[in-house]
């Protein structure tokens, strides 16, 4: 007697079910989380600013002829004007999670998101 392919589910598909349900929720939650009191890195060719994430405020950058309104409010921060042509950093919209980056190229001007604890650098050796 011959066996054939059986689609039943079995024991075994019901815990990898579980194992990759619970795997994708800690990603979702992950991906949720707040910003842990990171800080804004404003990048300028004439320099660095950085302000806390946690404190609201309206800055004015202005970088190669190029005027930008940068404001951080409610843990994001986003360009809320510029004299730039393509507006491509306005539009962007705002961020809030370490790693995340607003790039206006006409002025040279990059805003990251970094956690308090970031360094300079490569590797740390103990």
């Amino acid at each position: 007697m011959e066996r054939g392919i059986s689609n039943r589910p079995r024991a075994g598909d019901a815990a990898v079910l579980g194992a990759l349900l619970a795997a994708a929720l800690i990603l979702f939650l992950l991906a949720l989380r707040g910003t842990d009191g990171g800080t804004v890195c404003i990048r300028t060719p004439d320099g660095t600013e950085r302000v806390p994430l946690d404190r609201d405020g309206t800055y004015t950058v202005v970088s190669l002829g190029h005027t930008l309104t940068v404001a951080v409010e409610d843990g994001a921060v986003r360009v809320a004007a510029s004299d730039c042509e393509n507006q491509i950093c306005v539009k962007s919209g705002a961020i809030r999670r370490a790693g995340q980056s607003i790039v206006c190229a006409p002025a040279q001007l990059v805003i990251t998101v970094e956690r308090e604890e970031e360094t300079d650098a490569d590797w740390i050796l103990p």
